[in-house]
């Protein structure tokens, strides 16, 4: 899995990207353990760290939403339900 975050510095536009391996439980939830991040993910990993610890240290089950214009997976925490992200899954 690609966590893919858009951030701007003044006008500029610019994605950190960070790489993660999931393995899947018989009940279907997810645990995933982070494998890499780009050059950008890597200069802004330590204000990421909140988010970047959920995604570490949480386990997840995958739901969809359906928008008007596409379907979106969203990844709901089981241990924290207040957490979850949502995007285009490939």
């Amino acid at each position: 899995m690609i966590v893919s975050v858009r951030l701007t510095r003044g006008a500029a536009a610019f994605f950190a990207n960070y790489s993660y391996s999931y393995t899947i439980d018989n009940a279907g939830v997810f645990k995933f353990t982070k494998t890499g991040q780009d050059g950008n993910g890597g200069a802004v990993e330590l204000d990421m760290k909140p988010l970047l610890d959920h995604i570490q240290n949480e386990r997840f089950k995958l739901d969809y939403i359906i928008t008007s214009t596409e379907v979106l997976g969203q990844f709901i925490s089981q241990d924290n339900p207040n957490f979850f992200f949502t995007g285009e899954l490939e």
